[in-house]
């Protein structure tokens, strides 16, 4: 989806509609599947460029980081950028600008694909949990503990006394 912001009149311009993101790759390298996306607001012009406000609905599976399992995870975010065109070729350049808020469109043409994809990123949670009480995954023989009970024993041993672990199993009063 793209917006021309060399041609919005001074009303503005309203836009609605579903945005093709695609499979995204999460922060561990994960695959998350994108269900539905959709985005709308207005562009309208200003003195520093276009500003465009709108509004990011996004229905994502999401692996949680304890068991696994894909579950789902919505997003419903608001977006504000400023879009300025950059200058052609033949122009100067134009200076590096510090502003986050602020989009290049080269050509006159914003990317809201690209803005969207970058609003996903920003609000995607660093561990996601499916649910609070998540037991995850058996560290002996990997089965989800949320679905059976796997019988391993599991000894809580702290890392810097392991090595004696081997020495107290040998004793014969233990």
């Amino acid at each position: 989806m793209f917006i021309d912001i060399n041609r919005i009149a001074r009303e503005g311009l309203a836009f609605e509609g579903p945005v093709t993101l695609g499979d995204i790759e999460g922060l561990g390298g994960e695959a998350i599947r994108v269900v539905s996306s959709r985005l709308g607001g207005t562009a309208v012009r200003s003195g520093r460029g276009v500003e465009v406000a709108g509004r990011l609905v996004v229905a994502l599976e999401i692996p949680c980081s304890r068991c696994l399992e894909p579950f789902p995870w919505s997003l419903d975010a608001e977006v504000a950028f400023t879009a300025v065109p950059v200058a052609a070729e033949s122009e100067p350049k134009t200076p590096p600008v510090d502003d986050d808020s602020i989009v290049r469109a080269p050509g006159g043409r914003v990317d809201l694909t690209a803005v969207a994809s970058e609003m996903v990123y920003l609000n995607l949670p660093l561990k996601p949990i499916c649910r609070p009480d998540c037991r995850g995954l058996c560290p002996t023989c990997r089965a989800n503990l949320n679905q059976v009970e796997c019988g391993c024993r599991v000894e809580d041993v702290d890392p810097r006394l392991a090595p004696l672990l081997a020495f107290r199993r040998r004793r014969p009063d233990r």
